[in-house]
């Protein structure tokens, strides 16, 4: 009971100390944070000499602690985070090294450039991290962290001041403010919300009309590719009809027959020994007479036909997938049996053998790249309607990512490739995929590659967490 005192006691004894009407984004990480507004108490002096009674150095914003006075914001971002209890922004004790690495590129190259009015430094690390933050919702933890908040505050006064054509390159950076600006304005209550920087209106976003995709019906697809091949039926009348007599070869026997019946056979052809020794070279010479003419019905079209299926990345039909549900496949262990919506009606079946690397918790609700007109077919007795393409190392295959897409891509939009045209969405031949997949790599940002361009949404690149040069199935 005496501990329980002097832990409460402690975390009471936490004050933020604020020079007036100071705006900080400590202000905004306690008001988003329930436990910190109950823990943290913040104090805004009205003359030097009350700040000098708190804070003796009379650098602000700074944190009374019993530990001493902090007076760097991350610190005190930091030392909030460790000693404050479950607190709801504090990241996961083991994205330390995250942390240190996004809080750091902040101070280190974002505030100098910004500090300094270099306008061209400060866009060059815009567009850098334009680029580092696409496959980003947060910036560590999988969720809301301070780490975001700190970002939200640096972001705030470019983005209030970049004029709108200015934005438009910078989608990710957009995306993801504007989804940590929503997050702290609808959980911070009402009255608290003065703490939080002035709401910025991006209007960056408009609606895309994109074409009708033309509808397939995978059942008839599925029912037709799993019938019996169409030479089946040639090759069972070849195998009835060896041994019978051909129709041709009782009409020219009945003239033979009555031909050598109206007439008798020489005597001297049958009496004759000479004429026997005669006859058998004669008969075995017919045979490889024969065999010339197989040699001609050697056709070369179907070898060309075998050799010819080299369609290009046009005929891959690669939507934007959401999986809505995935769980354990009934019949085999290292299957998945996800619903995932491509933009159709109804979300498809797909099976895929991703258990052993990938766990349920990031598979569920995530943004993937589906092949989506491969032929269908059963695995394991579920009937599967495509192919969730994931990146692996070669050639040991021992880690596998999912490819993902922008957050902000709509489900069924079809990836692009730069130079080439997309084709009318058909099921693909059995050799299209096999063709065409060693052309797929990661480059060193992590973005996925066919044949060295970017796989591509509107909203833009695909890619992996940390694969690079990666091969893709």
């Amino acid at each position: 009971r005496f501990s329980h005192c002097v832990c409460v006691m402690a975390a009471k004894a936490l004050k933020l100390v604020l020079r007036g009407d100071q705006q900080s984004v400590l202000t905004a990480i306690v008001a988003a944070d329930e436990k910190l507004r109950t823990e943290v108490t913040v104090v805004r002096p009205t003359s030097d000499e009350e700040v000098r009674a708190l804070v003796p150095e009379n650098k602000l914003p700074a944190l009374v602690c019993p530990e001493g006075i902090l007076d760097a914001p991350q610190t005190i971002a930091r030392h909030l985070a460790r000693v404050v209890k479950g607190s709801t922004l504090a990241p996961k004790n083991t994205d330390t090294a995250m942390v240190d690495q996004w809080l750091s590129l902040l101070v280190t190259e974002f505030e100098p450039s910004v500090a300094a009015g270099k306008a061209k430094e400060m866009m060059a690390f815009l567009f850098t991290l334009n680029n580092m933050l696409q496959p980003f919702v947060f910036l560590t933890s999988g969720k809301l962290t301070f780490v975001d908040v700190f970002y939200y505050g640096a972001l705030h006064p470019i983005l209030s001041a970049l004029p709108a054509a200015d934005r438009l390159p910078l989608a990710s950076i957009l995306r993801y403010f504007d989804n940590i600006q929503h997050i702290l304005y609808t959980t911070v209550p009402a009255p608290l919300q003065a703490a939080l920087l002035p709401r910025i209106d991006l209007g960056c976003y408009a609606p895309v009309a994109w074409p009708p995709r033309p509808e397939i019906d995978y059942a008839a697809a599925l029912a037709h590719h799993s019938a019996a091949p169409a030479g089946e039926e040639k090759r069972q009348k070849k195998t009835e009809g060896k041994g019978k007599p051909t129709p041709a070869a009782p009409a020219a026997e009945a003239p033979a027959a009555t031909s050598t019946a109206s007439s008798p056979a020489p005597p001297a052809e049958a009496a004759t020994p000479a004429a026997t020794p005669a006859a058998a070279p004669a008969a075995e010479q017919k045979p490889k007479k024969e065999k010339a003419p197989k040699k001609e019905k050697e056709p070369k079209e179907p070898k060309a036909e075998e050799a010819a299926p080299a369609e290009e990345f046009g005929a891959l039909d690669i939507r934007v997938g959401h999986v809505v549900k995935v769980e354990r496949h009934p019949n085999a262990d290292t299957l998945y049996v996800e619903q995932i919506d491509v933009g159709e009606a109804a979300p498809r079946t797909i099976v895929s053998g991703l258990v052993n690397f990938v766990p349920v918790e990031q598979f569920q609700g995530a943004k993937v790249c589906v092949l989506c007109n491969l032929k269908p077919k059963e695995m394991r007795g579920v009937p599967s309607a495509g192919m969730v393409l994931c990146g692996h190392d070669e050639p040991a295959k021992t880690k596998v990512e999912l490819i993902r897409p922008p957050a902000d891509a709509p489900a069924g939009t079809r990836m692009t490739v730069e130079g080439i045209a997309p084709e009318e969405v058909k099921i693909l031949g059995p050799k299209v995929w096999p063709h065409v997949q060693p052309e797929f790599h990661t480059d060193a940002a992590f973005t996925v590659t066919y044949k060295g361009k970017p796989l591509m949404t509107p909203q833009g690149p695909c890619r992996v967490a940390t694969l690079v040069n990666a091969a893709i199935a």
